[in-house]
């Protein structure tokens, strides 16, 4: 293979000493981020010969002081047994009941790691045919729920996860992300590429209305869930979840949007794309209050910080980045992992992140 690739090189005049790109560009980055991982899988251990092993990884953790001077070190980890593709993070809001979930590709099928993380214990099921998109947790409850590019949407018990509690089946396009209504337990919204947004009774997996704005990411707003955060390429759509109407929209990011996330008033919330992360004020009108340029690693995922006001916590290739919107620009960034840091999200109960990397570790901070 190698005297293949220096044959085609010679002929193309390619480069020899070109630039690595992390993360391309375009309509190839959700592909190679998807697959990248299972090239880096094959060999792992040699490569990593001193990766510490799950089972002792567990240690004390320098907790973001009042300046957030980040002396990061995990709290807990894990690494998954088959090849990480991660695109969401679960997190269970249920304090007696702390759970994480993320959800892997093997050759032959896919996967969902769940992580007890009081008792360390994880257990892994077979969830869909195709892709998982996207696993959200119902809240203050064990119950969550799966997308994927079956085009399905599944729900489940993490206490009890050997078999689906039901399956949401009207999409004719792959269901890219979901999301649970926060005081109406029965309710779940999902989106798939064709820009369709269901709004699903659970309890009686039926489907109560649909509309169109939103292709990438579904966030409900906390407390009330009037409002539905609905990404669809490089534009949020504000939707009113009762008519379907677009309230405003969120305009600013030049690349599509990675990833979104909530503050928990539902006043402010924060978006990122490969070019830049961003902060929107919901109640004056969606106004872009914070803006971050990404100047040398592209972002990827994010999520506010459990303790601090409005500081939002992005990950990138490699790297987990602080950002206080309040001192401008400035950023500390800490080496998290040997991958790209995938899927992002924090608990208000315990005040830690968890971060997933293509790297096939999970890992808790403080």
């Amino acid at each position: 293979m190698h005297t293949t690739a220096e044959i085609f090189a010679k002929e193309a005049e390619v480069n020899p000493k070109a630039v690595a790109n992390n993360l391309p560009e375009e309509f190839l980055t959700d592909w190679w981020s998807l697959f990248w991982d299972v090239y880096c899988a094959r060999g792992e251990d040699a490569r990593r010969p001193d990766a510490p092993e799950a089972s002792s990884s567990k240690q004390e953790c320098a907790t973001i002081g009042a300046h957030l001077q980040p002396d990061f070190k995990p709290n807990l980890a894990v690494q998954t047994s088959g090849e990480l593709i991660l695109s969401a993070l679960g997190n269970s809001t249920n304090a007696a009941n702390p759970i994480l979930i993320d959800d892997s590709l093997n050759w032959k099928h896919l996967q969902v790691l769940i992580w007890n993380i009081e008792s360390l214990s994880t257990n892994i099921i077979k969830a869909h045919s195709h892709l998982i998109s996207d696993i959200r947790f119902k809240p203050n409850s064990t119950v969550f729920a799966t997308s994927s590019f079956d085009r399905s949407v599944q729900v489940w018990d993490a206490v009890k996860p050997t078999k689906s509690n039901s399956r949401l089946v009207g999409h004719v396009e792959p269901v890219m992300s979901l999301d649970f209504h926060p005081t109406k337990a029965n309710i779940l919204c999902s989106c798939d590429s064709n820009d369709e947004i269901r709004l699903w009774n659970v309890n009686e997996s039926a489907c109560i209305r649909a509309f169109k704005g939103a292709n990438r990411q579904v966030r409900f707003q906390p407390r009330s869930g009037n409002l539905l955060a609905a990404a669809t390429g490089n534009v949020i759509n504000m939707i009113d979840v009762e008519t379907g109407t677009i309230h405003y929209r969120l305009e600013g990011h030049a690349k599509d949007v990675r990833s979104m996330c909530w503050d928990i008033s539902g006043r402010y919330m924060a978006s990122v794309s490969e070019d830049c992360a961003r902060i929107w004020s919901i109640v004056a009108g969606g106004k872009s209050v914070h803006h971050l340029q990404s100047i040398e690693n592209k972002f990827v995922s994010c999520t506010f910080h459990p303790v601090y006001s409005l500081v939002l916590a992005i990950g990138s290739y490699q790297s987990l980045e602080i950002w206080n919107p309040m001192n401008g620009i400035k950023m500390w960034t800490h080496r998290a992992h040997e991958g790209i840091v995938s899927g992002l999200t924090h608990t208000f109960a315990t005040h830690k992140i968890a971060s997933v990397s293509q790297d096939s570790w999970m890992k808790v901070w403080k």
